[in-house]
């Protein structure tokens, strides 16, 4: 019995060894493939509750795929929007939108002008658009006096003016609300509905008959004031920097290297500096007429007419006297004598271009002509022998030279000849009278 009940332990050992690899591999196999059941089968795409992820936003959305979550779009005015996202956690980004474009984008803090606007998007994400302080545009244009052209600008945050104004491509200068200034004789001024007012000043000017526009940019403004005759001002950049008056005979100046010249009627001329002296003499105008240059016995510079023949002077010298003054020599020839009389232009009304007056070489207007020496040869101990290509002159000096009276000399020989004769005759004089003296003394 004893035997017995060992044989059955080691049997149900054995057994037991041989079981448990058939029950691992049953184990294995359920948890491959699960058992039938009563009902539907349960997949792993069915979860045991209601929480289970799904791919999709809560808000029904598809989720981009640079991360982006849209929250919202926003409508800034002056024809902006702006599209607000959730980035990179709590972070915003806005794209700014204009006529459908995004045109540039900003994160939560950030701000950026455009077209006089301050776009901003705080940390929560908020979007404004609203004017820039200092963000002028162009309210409107307006033309002046003398071609000059107002810019007005307004400030769309504050509402503040202000003008520019325009001459050409170049701008003068800016005004601000009750602002005047002056330009050309031309009083300008800003008003607070933005209009531009422009004015001509002529108090005790009289009426303004013209403008002259100098290549060198000076500006001359002309004015008729009845019985005072015409008077031009001249302006540079605006500012007035002289006068010249025309009160019964012509008035000139120079600005900038040109010639003005306003005439007794009202009319004006402008050319290049021509002026030409510095030395004393007979000059020839353009037209023919003839100018002597030439000193007072005081010293002092002057110009009147004179004639390169005859030295006929007609007139007083117009001497300097500090301002440009005109002698009309007929002909259409008028003459700018400078301010201290050392020299003069001119300006022939009838010439298609204007040219300087040419120095005839006459240093001494008032002496007859003379004959150039081209060289001099020899000093001589009573004279200075001069000898030109045509002739030879003795200049006594000293007592022989009171009275004396230069004369061409002709051919020399006839000169020695006689004085060889008068020599001859000399010697046989006085061989004739010893002679005499030794006959009486043989007689005696």
């Amino acid at each position: 019995m004893r035997f017995a009940l060992r044989t059955a332990i080691a049997t149900a050992v054995v057994a037991g060894v041989a079981l448990t690899p058939m029950a691992t591999a049953a184990t294995a196999f359920a948890a491959e493939k699960p058992v039938q059941q009563n009902g539907p089968a349960v997949t792993d795409k069915t979860a045991a509750g209601s929480g289970a992820t799904t791919g999709e936003t809560t808000t029904g959305e598809t989720k981009p795929a640079d991360g982006r979550n849209f929250v919202k779009q926003v409508d800034l005015g002056h024809g902006l929007s702006a599209k607000v996202y959730l980035v990179d956690g709590p972070d915003y980004l806005a794209e700014i939108i204009e006529d459908g474009a995004v045109i540039f984008s900003l994160r939560g803090g950030e701000g950026k002008a455009h077209k006089g606007l301050w776009v901003t998007m705080n940390s929560d994400g908020d979007v404004t658009a609203k004017p820039q302080p200092g963000g002028f545009v162009l309210h409107k244009e307006q033309d002046l006096l003398e071609g000059m052209r107002a810019k007005v600008f307004k400030d769309r945050g504050t509402g503040e003016l202000r003008a520019d104004i325009h001459k050409g491509q170049r701008k003068l200068f800016s005004l601000k609300v009750g602002q005047v200034k002056t330009y050309n004789n031309v009083e300008i001024r800003l008003l607070a509905d933005a209009r531009v007012i422009a004015r001509q000043l002529h108090s005790g000017m009289g009426a303004l008959v013209g403008t002259e526009h100098m290549t060198n940019g000076t500006v001359l403004k002309v004015y008729e004031n009845g019985t005072a005759g015409y008077r031009a001002i001249a302006f540079v950049k605006g500012a007035s920097i002289g006068t010249v008056d025309a009160n019964g005979g012509h008035g000139a100046a120079v600005y900038g290297g040109e010639y003005f010249l306003l005439t007794p009627a009202g009319k004006t001329h402008v050319w290049a500096v021509n002026s030409v002296g510095g030395k004393a003499g007979i000059y020839a105008l353009p037209n023919g007429k003839d100018v002597r240059l030439a000193k007072d016995a005081a010293g002092r510079w002057g110009v009147n007419d004179g004639h390169r023949k005859t030295h006929a002077v007609a007139n007083p010298l117009l001497k300097g006297n500090g301002r440009h003054q005109v002698l009309d020599f007929g002909g259409g020839a008028l003459v700018i004598v400078s301010p201290d009389g050392t020299k003069f232009g001119n300006y022939v009304t009838t010439a298609a271009k204007q040219a300087p007056a040419v120095f005839l070489g006459i240093e001494d207007a008032g002496a007859p002509a003379k004959s150039t020496s081209t060289k001099t040869t020899q000093v001589a101990a009573q004279g200075t022998t001069s000898t030109t290509a045509v002739q030879t002159s003795v200049v006594p000096r000293g007592a022989v030279a009171a009275g004396a009276e230069l004369t061409e000399s002709g051919d020399s020989t006839a000169l020695v000849a006689t004085g060889a004769g008068a020599a001859s005759l000399a010697a046989a004089g006085l061989g004739f009278v010893a002679l005499r003296r030794r006959a009486a003394d043989a007689r005696g």
